[in-house]
This record gives structure tokens, C-alpha cells and sequence, in this order.
């Protein structure tokens, strides 16, 4: 979730009342609650005495109750390229755990929200993001947010789909949308074939279809 300084007034009022909702939608579904492996990292910056460029994990892969909601706050810049490799670390790291268990998965999702463009190094992010989606390894929902954002730099993390616009700032309904998409899946067995609703969240804004995005678990 990108929380830079241009996300600034209605955009992070909004990100943090739809992100509440989301979590608070996962819970109150029985199946989603003890199986979503969620993981959260913010891009941006919260606290002012330390760098402007920084990453926070704000939670960690694991069960939905250890997730303690706090208030986003925009400040500082855009370092996309260092969340996103952050989270393929924390992932492959994950991933290693449940294969040492033999815990089947699905297939993971990986969204990246900004309504910015990167303000450091994102290329080898970008690279390792087209290679898990191109070895079916992972799903992404890259999520342009406004009209200021940089679709041709969130473009290179999407080969085979297009950039997801959302108008205005409707995290709501966004959120709405990507919580009932996991429920549907977490109702599922890992390998089933799982028909979302790959069109987008109606009205939302210009959303391609995601039809093709979603291969096999690995």
C-alpha cells in the first residue's frame, strides 16, 4: 500500500477506512479467517525522525487475529521498488515454510496499490515479479489509484495483464470487491479451478478483465 505525502488528505482518509473494512470483511467469514495468509506492507513513510524513503511490514504472513489495525498516515516518498522486493522475500520465505510442513496453497496474490510512481530503484522488483507470473508462481493486481500515477512504470510489473485504474478514491469498494475474491477462494481446496468474478468491481473505474491471471498453485 503506497502512503506517501501525495496520498495526503481524502486518499489516506479513505485507504485507511476501506483497509479496516477489508480485514473486518476476512474476519467475519468463518473458512477465510483461519485460512487467508495475509501479508501487509505500507511504502511511503509514517514517522517523520526517520528516513523518508521507508518500507514497514506492517503485518507479517500468519493468522488474521495477529493483524492490530493502526492508522496509516501519508508522508515521505515512494519507494515501491523496496516494498515490492520485501514482499517476494517474505513470500518465498513463507512458501519454503509451508512445502517444510507439506501445507498446500494456492497460488499467491500480490497487490500493489500507488497513486505515484516509484522514487527509487524498482527495475529488479519488477524483473523478479514478471518471472514468478511467467512460471505461474504468482498472481499480481498492480492497482493504479487517481490520475497521477505512473502507468507505464506499474505497467512492468503486469506482463501479462493490464494495469488496473481505480477511479477517485474508491478503496471501499475496491476493498469490497478483493475480500469477497479471497472468501471465494479460501471456500475452495488448493488445485480446484475457482471462477472469480474477473471483470473488476463495476464502476469503480477503467478495469481490464483479469481473465487468464489465475494458473495453477505453486
Amino acid at each position: 500500500l503506497d502512503i506517501s505525502s501525495s496520498m495526503d488528505g481524502e486518499p489516506i482518509k479513505e485507504l485507511n477506512e476501506g483497509f479496516k473494512i477489508f480485514i473486518s470483511d476476512l474476519k467475519s467469514d468463518v473458512l477465510t479467517k483461519y485460512s487467508a495468509d495475509l501479508c501487509v506492507i505500507t511504502f511511503g513513510g509514517s514517522y517523520p525522525q526517520n528516513i523518508d524513503q521507508e518500507v514497514k511490514i506492517i503485518k507479517e504472513f500468519g493468522p488474521l487475529d495477529e493483524l492490530k489495525l493502526e492508522k496509516f498516515e501519508a508522508y515521505g516518498y515512494t519507494p515501491m521498488g523496496e516494498a515490492v522486493n520485501t514482499a517476494i522475500k517474505l513470500l518465498n520465505n513463507r512458501k519454503e515454510e509451508f512445502k517444510e510442513n507439506m501445507i498446500q496453497y494456492f497460488q499467491p496474490w500480490l497487490v500493489v496499490l500507488t497513486d505515484g510512481e516509484p522514487t527509487d530503484e524498482y527495475l529488479s522488483a519488477a524483473n523478479k515479479v514478471c518471472s514468478l507470473i511467467n512460471s505461474q508462481k504468482l498472481t499480481i493486481f498492480p492497482v493504479g489509484v487517481g490520475d497521477n500515477f505512473n502507468e507505464d512504470v506499474l505497467q512492468q510489473f503486469s506482463p501479462q495483464a493490464p494495469v488496473l485504474r481505480l477511479k477517485g478514491t474508491k478503496f471501499k469498494q475496491f476493498f469490497q470487491w478483493l475480500s469477497a475474491s479471497v472468501q471465494q477462494v479460501s471456500a475452495s481446496n488448493p488445485g480446484d479451478k475457482v471462477e472469480l468474478k474477473t471483470s473488476g468491481p463495476k464502476g469503480l473505474g477503467s478495469w481490464a478483465t483479469l481473465d487468464g491471471l489465475f494458473g495453477d498453485s505453486d
